[in-house]
């Protein structure tokens, strides 16, 4: 197996911001990374707690999409859910219908990642700083050292945490996270003040990500720039963080260097925001995004 994905597998409810109903797609963290892993690695796996319903709701995308449904494990009647309201200004409200302690019952716990350890090259987590949960995790990859990228969670980034961030982060040795993110963990508004303060941290990449700006890769000292990948119409920018992250893995696992592993995530993220919800993927998106890199390769060497 190529990389461990460890986060949610949902059914979004999507609400526009005119109040519209625009329908059910298969959401969640989990969905988007294993997408965005799914470009460049030939055998990731998802793993996180489903519904009995999910095969029938969702099951058709693994299929379509060449994806293993080996780490999915039904753990109650009902898929979680999520009511998804967009606001006009871009940002979104979303609500469990089946309330938080279903949403949080169907998350894989350490025990259920044991398996895969020592079996796959890295590992993409999104997880708040929940002691338990990291100490058990962080004891069962040690032994083979595999490389865990870990997604903040926004609600983590208060400057009261970031002493225990910083610590995690480290742990893990990949980390990442996006310019509001940063700004409110670090205390400052100013990019290259974030990006001097996080090159101080002794992990091995950083991935901070800015939007419609591109994103950062801080590696060795050193802090690439990444503009953003071709892309279409922005249809939905919902996972474009959570595909990029889990490309940036990807691109880790595979000894590709910091620049590469931050236009493999460009492109993952450009994929992700061309409609709602997650595209089927196909061998011609593949070899698409394959093409795509070495363009912004050959961009970024000529910098």
């Amino acid at each position: 197996m190529d990389c461990l994905i460890v986060s949610t597998a949902v059914t979004d409810q999507l609400y526009l911001a005119d109040g519209s109903y625009r329908g059910d797609f298969l959401g969640g963290a989990g969905t988007y990374a294993l997408c965005g892993a799914a470009l460049w690695c030939d055998t990731p796996i998802l793993v996180t707690g489903v519904g009995e319903d999910f095969e029938a709701l969702h099951g058709s995308w693994f299929r379509a999409s060449g994806c293993t449904t080996a780490g999915l494990l039904v753990k109650d009647p009902h898929t979680a859910a999520s009511t998804v309201r967009y606001q006009p200004d871009g940002e979104r409200l979303e609500t469990p219908p089946y309330g938080p302690e279903h949403y949080r019952r169907l998350e894989a716990t350490p025990e259920d990642l044991r398996p895969y350890w020592g079996v796959v090259r890295g590992a993409y987590i999104f997880k708040d700083l929940s002691p338990d949960y990291w100490e058990a995790v962080l004891a069962q990859a040690a032994p083979s050292c595999t490389p865990i990228l870990w997604e903040l969670n926004a609600d983590e980034a208060r400057p009261d945490r970031l002493d225990r961030v910083k610590a995690l982060a480290e742990a893990c040795g990949l980390f990442s996270l996006n310019r509001t993110e940063a700004g409110h963990l670090l205390g400052t508004g100013d990019l290259d003040q974030m990006v001097r303060e996080l090159l101080t941290w002794r992990t091995r990449l950083i991935y901070l990500r800015l939007g419609s700006h591109g994103a950062m890769v801080l590696a060795g000292g050193r802090a690439v720039s990444i503009p953003c990948a071709p892309c279409g119409p922005v249809v939905d920018p919902t996972g474009a963080g959570n595909s990029s992250s889990a490309a940036v893995l990807c691109g880790w696992c595979q000894g590709r260097s910091p620049a590469a592993c931050g236009a493999m995530g460009a492109i993952s993220a450009a994929r992700c925001i061309e409609q709602y919800g997650p595209p089927i993927l196909t061998d011609e998106m593949r070899a698409r995004a394959r093409e795509d890199l070495e363009h912004m390769l050959r961009g970024l060497e000529a910098t």
